[in-house]
């Protein structure tokens, strides 16, 4: 569920960082897509993409598994990367929180995506 509404946008040529949070007893394992491919070699909390590609839109996915109950829960972000613009020391941030309530597995998922001018 959306807590808020949420800019979509980000520039190109800046870093992306999202982070997915889940509360899991045992811990969860991640696993990250952009519109619907499994991003090979991305099975952390956090997902970083150090310079953004007009190619890089899409919606992104976070998935947390519990192994021991088989139980999931995901939240997605859509993002779309604006062209190349001149921006000086521009920042934003957006949070999506998603809440899900499993027996056995309560997770709390949250995105955080931050993005700086670079210096």
């Amino acid at each position: 569920r959306r807590e808020e509404r949420l800019p979509e946008s980000v520039l190109e040529h800046f870093p992306l960082n999202l982070s997915c949070s889940a509360n899991s007893n045992p811990p969860a394992n991640y696993s990250w897509y952009h519109n619907e491919k499994l991003l090979e070699a991305q099975d952390e909390s956090q997902l970083l993409i150090s310079h953004l590609s007009l190619n890089d839109a899409g919606k992104y996915t976070c998935n947390a598994t519990n192994d021991a109950t088989g139980l999931f829960s995901h939240t997605s972000l859509e993002i779309s990367v604006l062209g190349d613009f001149s921006s000086s020391g521009q920042i934003q941030f957006l949070v999506l929180k998603s809440l899900c309530l499993l027996p056995y597995f309560w997770t709390h998922t949250t995105f955080f995506l931050s993005m700086k001018t670079p210096r």
